[in-house]
């Protein structure tokens, strides 16, 4: 997928935010200790996040429906983090 760039710049901003929490916080130091890979911990659970979103059928429930659940998830969320 080619990203615009709009998208382009979120994806960069939410891992450059992802990058700055990590060096910011004691999580951040605990997570390095643990030699967590936090990028595929990510990728991973938007993997998952967005399967069950695309499983909620009622409008009531679904969490962002002006997503496209078939863009990746963390453009989504780099999104959400940029505004």
């Amino acid at each position: 997928m080619e990203l615009d760039g709009k998208k382009e710049e979120s994806k960069f901003s939410f891992w450059n935010k992802v990058d700055d929490f990590i060096e910011s916080y004691a999580l951040g130091d605990e997570i390095k200790e643990s030699q967590i890979n936090i990028r595929s911990e990510l990728e991973e659970f938007g993997q998952v996040f967005i399967r069950v979103a695309k499983r909620t059928k009622s409008p009531e429930f679904r969490p962002y429906p002006d997503w496209n659940f078939d863009e990746s998830w963390w453009l989504q969320a780099g999104i959400i983090l940029c505004i």
